[in-house]
């Protein structure tokens, strides 16, 4: 009795487990490597293993070297995932901060056009009433031609660096720049011998530029309305306008000016020495002194 029982259940194990049964193998969502005689779940990309092969399949396998073997394959995978989804998030936040970085020079782009809109159209209000201040004189001349300059230094700094405190640093480097540019604008319509011929053309248009404005601050009343009167009504006249430019000068507005501009040129180059002694630095040097020594 004992020896049909063996029987029965030699019988039984060899239907169940046949020599040359296949092993399935596949890794799961977790990473998990898995091997099985049954069919694996639907939609997963199993290898069959040979269960005879001379490699030897997983049940030759010692324990020790199938749990080492498995542990490899899952740290592996685990890797594999681990770069692809690193790739990913830097790709994302690469193309975050690029949006990020051209929505912040179209809003500077904005804004210069904004400024520069808005410093016109105060100039021709302020030149019709001819009732300009220094500081109004300053604020206009921020909005337009030093607007400009300080944001293209900011955005080209922001591009480069990413750094806001640097591109805040070169923003005002820019706009110290493009004040004093504007000022010696403003002194070639008076002209000296370091300067050239004058030309009067700001006189001629009613635009009240810093020599004129300083002038008509210290004069006396009578020579102020008499020069707003030329400005106003005789323009055009030559005479008129070279004495007007004489009273500009004797008043010391050329003098005036030309210290203005000076105290910002030098206030740029203090900001440009925070960096280190470079071949860019003594260009822009270079380009600061230029603004203030040009002949044209």
């Amino acid at each position: 009795m004992t020896d049909m029982r063996f029987l029965v259940l030699a019988v039984l194990l060899f239907f169940a487990v046949p020599a040359s049964a296949q092993i399935y193998r596949w890794v799961d969502s977790q990473g998990r490597v898995n091997f099985s005689n049954a069919t694996p779940p639907q939609g997963v990309n199993a290898t069959v293993v040979d269960a005879n092969a001379k490699e030897g399949p997983p049940a030759a396998e010692s324990t020790e070297c199938y749990t080492i073997r498995c542990q490899g394959e899952r740290m592996e995978e685990r890797e594999r995932r681990r770069d692809a989804e690193q790739e990913r998030l830097t790709a994302a936040r690469v193309a975050a901060e690029g949006k990020r970085v051209r929505g912040l020079e179209f809003r500077k782009y904005l804004s210069i056009q904004r400024g520069m809109s808005e410093g016109e159209l105060l100039q021709m209000e302020k030149s019709r009433s001819l009732n300009l201040s220094e500081e109004v004189y300053f604020e206009i001349i921020r909005n337009k031609t030093a607007s400009l300059l300080a944001s293209s230094c900011a955005a080209g700094a922001f591009a480069a660096s990413n750094d806001e405190a640097l591109a805040e640093k070169l923003r005002r480097f820019g706009e110290k720049v493009g004040i004093a540019f504007q000022i010696k604008d403003d002194l070639f319509d008076y002209g000296s011998e370091a300067i050239g011929k004058p030309t009067g053309n700001d006189i001629k248009d009613k635009k009240l530029t810093l020599p004129l404005i300083y002038a008509l601050n210290i004069l006396d009343k009578p020579t102020r309305r008499e020069l707003i009167y030329i400005i106003k009504n005789q323009n055009k006249d030559h005479e008129k306008v070279k004495y007007v430019i004489k009273k500009v000068t004797e008043a010391g507005g050329i003098e005036y000016a030309t210290q203005k501009m000076n105290t910002y040129r030098d206030e740029a180059l203090v900001i440009l020495h925070e960096f280190e002694d470079s071949d860019v630095r003594k260009g822009l040097e270079e380009l600061v002194r230029y603004t203030t020594d040009r002949k044209y």
